[in-house]
């Protein structure tokens, strides 16, 4: 593949050097515990231990070439994945985890991964080259602080060229088609044999792995057959129908055979950034009581939806008669998907369960808080004020889960993304290297501070309050006292928690 601009073609080893001063450090943890889930294989003529973890990974552009950095030094620690999932960037990841370590659930990806995207040109998924242009302009304009002066930067020949463009952009709702990255992520998809979701159900499923056990000890109520079945959940909003849909699950949603389905197009789905790509847009819905019964699971009737959409088509049709203008036949109801971040770009609440768990689910993030970050707050352009619209919309509800559930801050990392713009689709190889190996260190440091015991204890202790809550009537709802990651202490067992 093309390197990215005039770069010349990086080595993989290149990224490899950049993550070992994280992967030295994670392998001086020894034999850490992670997980009470685990297998065994054979590494060099000796027998490894592997623990295995769900993994969640928030969406973020270009930014998520750390995802990747991230995955490496995980799978380095050791570690491999039992349910994936996540939002835009994240949902491409976890496509290329399951993908690129083939047929054997147990075997590492990120080196695949890391060999598909080393070189990999970026700039072809702005697959319209006039929008792309614009989009460069607007890049360096904002740099610059020039951003008032577009007009005049463009000139008035490029003005003229744009004007039938921009109709077309319109019509289409998006500067680029998406075409392209469609093409690719299916493709490297079926070149790794999951071209239908029935395809990756079989993939994620950890039946040919003997020696998959529950580790000596461990206190769950999980059984090793409730987690021979992996998971994956790939966020997209559904704008037109407001449902926050989760794939493959809610394939049947929106098609009429959803094993046959091609996973891609969740995928493409999720990265779909308003106004850059262009929405995925299914126009035939399902149909029928079954397809009813599941629309009716997420909140929405589809045949009030369908007799409001005929009767607004009927008045329409009415109205064109009555101007005698032509009458098109009425569509039937269509949906638009666009990026999972819209609603949940951090879906850490994926895989939560209320009972002490048996691995644990990490998530990866990127590392803006909101006390430190002042966003565009103090800006006074309209641009700046729509992306602060955006930015705030797309956390609100993952921040409410962990504020809910405060322990889950146990589990999450925070990747430095400072200096790195996530649709900088011209990122050169060595801010790329640099994205890699930030992933790689947040990986590192989050593996050096997680704590298993004290994090099975926190939930424990959670679990303990609500049932004995549950088992008084009337008794106040009890309240946090105490950080999730503190000790649990005799005296901290007094305490009220969070229910």
């Amino acid at each position: 593949m093309a390197a990215t601009g005039a770069d010349a073609p990086v080595d993989i080893g290149r990224y490899e050097a950049a993550a070992q001063p994280y992967v030295d450090r994670v392998l001086a943890l020894g034999a850490k515990q992670y997980s009470d889930l685990i297998s065994t294989v054979v590494e060099d003529g000796k027998d490894k231990t592997l623990q295995w973890v769900d993994l969640v990974m928030a969406g973020g552009g270009m930014l998520g070439i750390a995802h990747v950095g991230a995955t490496y030094v995980f799978e380095k620690a050791g570690l491999r994945f039992h349910n994936i999932g996540g939002a835009s960037a994240g949902a491409i990841n976890a496509a290329l985890v399951v993908t690129k370590r083939g047929e054997k659930p147990d075997a590492p990806s990120s080196l695949n991964t890391l060999r598909l995207m080393a070189n990999f040109d970026f700039r072809k998924f702005q697959d319209d080259k006039d929008s792309k242009a614009l989009w460069d302009f607007a890049q360096q304009a904002m740099a610059d602080g020039k951003l008032s002066n577009w007009e005049k930067a463009q000139g008035a020949w490029q003005g003229l060229r744009q004007k039938g463009h921009l109709q077309e952009v319109w019509n289409r709702l998006g500067l680029h088609p998406g075409d392209f990255f469609e093409s690719w992520i299916k493709g490297q998809m079926s070149d790794g044999g999951l071209a239908t979701v029935r395809a990756l159900n079989q993939r994620l499923k950890l039946d040919s792995i003997d020696s998959l056990k529950i580790r000596d000890g461990a206190a769950s109520a999980t059984t090793l057959d409730d987690v021979r079945q992996g998971k994956m959940v790939l966020i997209a909003s559904d704008i037109t129908t407001q449902t926050k849909a989760e794939f493959p699950e809610h394939a049947k949603l929106y098609w009429d055979n959803p094993e046959d389905v091609h996973p891609g197009i969740f995928v493409r789905a999720s990265m779909s950034v308003p106004g850059f790509f262009t929405p995925v847009t299914i126009t035939k819905l399902p149909s029928g009581p079954a397809a009813e019964a599941n629309w009716q699971k997420v909140g929405f009737s589809k045949a009030a939806a369908d007799k409001a959409w005929a009767e607004a088509a009927a008045a329409k049709a009415a109205k064109l008669a009555a101007a005698h203008k032509p009458v098109e036949a009425p569509e039937s109801l269509k949906v638009h998907l666009v990026d999972g971040g819209i609603l949940s770009n951090f879906p850490i609440n994926a895989f939560h369960l209320p009972s002490v768990p048996l691995l644990p689910t990490f998530g990866v993030r990127f590392g803006r808080n909101r006390e430190t970050h002042s966003g565009y707050a103090d800006s006074t352009t309209p641009l700046d004020f729509a992306m602060s619209l955006f930015e705030s919309s797309r956390h609100i509800l993952d921040r409410d889960f962990i504020n809910k559930n405060p322990d889950y801050t146990q589990l999450i990392t925070n990747i430095d993304d400072t200096g790195f713009g996530w649709l900088d689709f011209n990122l050169p190889n060595d801010r790329k290297v640099a994205l890699f190996a930030a992933g790689a260190k947040a990986a590192a440091e989050f593996l050096e501070r997680f704590d298993w015991a004290k994090y099975k204890d926190t939930r424990k202790f959670l679990l303990d309050a609500r049932t004995t809550s549950k088992a008084a009537p009337g008794a106040p709802m009890a309240q946090s006292a105490a950080a999730p990651a503190a000790p649990i202490t005799p005296e901290r067992k007094k305490a009220k928690v969070a229910t």
